[in-house]
């Protein structure tokens, strides 16, 4: 009997577009974090960076677990409460099963972190940040979710029963839609909770909110309060213009955000991301 293995996805290959690309924005950060200012061949002299400055997010999948999530229990014979070996009297407790449910549920957040000088600069320390929570929804860039509030909006226009019998139409005096649409007209300010709901999906730009509210708490008080940058992998819903564009309006250009600077992977996919 043979187990079968298994592998993860992806490549190996060290000479990929995406490993050279990665290897040379893992050196751009080591030089930044090193607050160097080196010269490397075909990039430029590039900026120091502190540690402390960085507020690091990333999201984090995983399917609900009916019971232990290890793999493996461990137990020791006991006997009226105490360890006791089995010749002694001592007896296993029955192991906790694990329900298999037949349909599996996922957790779905995005989890932020940073540290801080402590104890008068003697010490780092970790903070975690509020995770933002988006369980039982996809999340979308700006363009996709823009597409998908339009088809929403037109398929709710039509409606004619229930929560919507009273509702007036969502369409302005210019023949667009009104921000919220007729969601807006039956649901106030909650709109958008609302439309998350119904479709199941949420903008990026819901991330970057939360993101920058829990980095503007976490930062507060630091010398870098009004500075900090935000570290994010290359998430592509992240990177789109649409979310870029927002970042921008919100105060974070290129320099409040972590990513290839001074030339690193410049003329590649890779280049601003």
């Amino acid at each position: 009997r043979t187990k079968t293995a298994t592998k993860k996805t992806g490549k190996k290959d060290v000479e990929s577009a995406w490993a050279i690309a990665r290897l040379a924005q893992s050196k751009q950060y080591k030089e930044q974090l090193g607050r160097t200012m080196r010269v490397s061949r075909g990039r430029g002299a590039t900026s120091g960076l502190d540690l402390e400055a960085i507020g690091w997010w990333d999201e984090k999948h995983a399917k609900a677990v009916l019971g232990p999530m290890s793999k493996h229990q461990w137990s020791f014979p006991k006997k009226d409460g105490r360890v006791c070996a089995p010749d002694d009297g001592g007896q296993y407790t029955a192991p906790p099963e694990r329900t298999l449910p037949k349909f599996e549920q996922e957790a779905r957040f995005a989890f932020g972190v940073m540290m801080k000088t402590v104890d008068g600069g003697r010490r780092m320390m970790g903070v975690k940040m509020e995770p933002f929570e988006y369980t039982g929804k996809k999340m979308l860039g700006v363009a996709a979710w823009e597409k998908a509030l339009e088809v929403e909006f037109a398929r709710v226009e039509k409606l004619t029963g229930g929560v919507w019998a009273n509702v007036g139409s969502g369409v302005g005096p210019d023949g667009e839609y009104i921000e919220g649409g007729r969601y807006y007209a039956a649901h106030g300010d909650a709109w958008l909770e609302k439309v998350e709901k119904t479709l199941k999906l949420v903008c990026v730009t819901r991330l970057i909110d939360h993101i920058v509210a829990e980095m503007d708490k976490a930062f507060a008080g630091t010398p870098y309060a009004n500075t900090y940058v935000i570290a994010h992998d290359a998430l592509s819903q992240f990177t789109e213009f649409g979310a870029q564009e927002y970042l921008r309006s919100k105060g974070f250009g290129p320099d409040r955000l972590l990513g290839p600077r001074d030339g690193t992977n410049v003329g590649t996919r890779y280049e601003n991301r």
